[in-house]
């Protein structure tokens, strides 16, 4: 088979993403960015990093647990590899009472009646944050930010046609089965999401000092994983197919995951919560960074006073405690 027909498809999905982001329309402009002595009006720390940076994640769950603290929920002390959580009897600091997903944290932690809660952030992490994430979006789906994921739905289903349209026309599905192809396919394709979202975001923490080595190094063992994956499956098919096919179908998986980020837009509301979120921060850099360091000097140390913590946290103003047990929510494979 012409090879031209290769270039075709992949050419045609690229076009096809590239008509998508267009009709999109171009991301709305921010407006000018003015320092705030206070955080968003209503906005709880999860729900700042929610509509900020457009992510429940590790940093969300630290976040939250630091609110608890804050407003006298919970105790918070360091043990071992973990943390040690406790519900407190003493009265709530906060008079308006928490936001539904602090809420969440609250029920998932202590479950059946327990008062203690062994938090393990490497092991533990991952559930918490898929519970905040469920309470963030039934809340708040759509309203920072409008996501147009149903282009990649389509995209998705064309990439499928394409590569099966392409091994029927070469003559390739007779020599390979399309469960093989698929195979491919989906092995690209988890390769590609793997590296766009853990490696990539990894490296831009580190180079930015809220991120770790450790999280670096087990970002780079599981996207090799997936890369190693993929390609193994394209060495099986080259026993049957020429070289070209298994680089298209790759290049098809992968041009479904590049465009995502240009499909995101933030909305009105969104605008002015990040433009507040950002006036914010700029205060905490300027004014507040010394007192949060004062306050939570170590690793092992909260100081549950310190109101700005959370929303230090959230917004990704570099402080010891909170970095610590963000860092800690991912495998360490060697020591920072």
């Amino acid at each position: 088979m012409d090879n031209g027909l290769y270039i075709v498809a992949v050419a045609s999905l690229a076009a096809y993403y590239g008509w998508a982001i267009s009709k999109v329309g171009r991301a709305p402009k921010a407006g000018p960015i003015a320092t705030r002595y206070q955080p968003p009006d209503g906005m709880s720390p999860a729900e700042v990093r929610y509509a900020w940076k457009g992510c429940v994640d590790e940093r969300s769950v630290a976040c939250v647990l630091a609110q608890l603290a804050v407003q006298g929920r919970i105790s918070i002390e360091r043990a071992g590899g973990g943390y040690d959580i406790a519900r407190t009897d003493g009265p709530a600091i906060a008079a308006n009472g928490i936001a539904p997903e602090e809420q969440v944290a609250m029920d998932w932690l202590f479950s059946n009646f327990l008062t203690h809660f062994k938090f393990n952030p490497q092991h533990d992490a991952q559930g918490l944050s898929m519970a905040l994430r469920g309470a963030l979006d039934r809340r708040l789906r759509g309203k920072y930010e409008a996501t147009h994921y149903g282009y990649v739905s389509v995209g998705l289903m064309g990439s499928l046609v394409a590569a099966y349209w392409l091994a029927r026309s070469g003559g390739i599905i007779t020599r390979v089965p399309p469960p093989l192809i698929y195979g491919q396919f989906m092995a690209a394709l988890l390769a590609s999401i793997v590296v766009t979202v853990m490696l990539i975001p990894a490296i831009v923490d580190y180079s930015r000092g809220i991120g770790s080595i450790g999280r670096i190094v087990f970002a780079l063992a599981v996207s090799a994983l997936g890369v190693s994956g993929a390609i193994g499956v394209a060495v099986r098919l080259q026993e049957s197919a020429p070289a070209v096919f298994p680089i298209a179908v790759m290049a098809l998986a992968a041009l479904n995951v590049l465009p995502v980020p240009w499909l995101r837009r933030m909305t009105p509301e969104g605008i002015v919560a990040r433009a507040q979120s950002e006036g914010f921060r700029d205060f905490l850099v300027r004014v507040e960074q010394d007192q949060l360091d004062r306050a939570n000097p170590s690793p092992f140390h909260l100081q549950s006073k310190e109101a700005m913590l959370p929303f230090a946290i959230a917004l990704e103003v570099r402080e010891t405690w909170g970095d610590s047990l963000a860092n800690a929510c991912w495998p360490h494979m060697i020591t920072d």
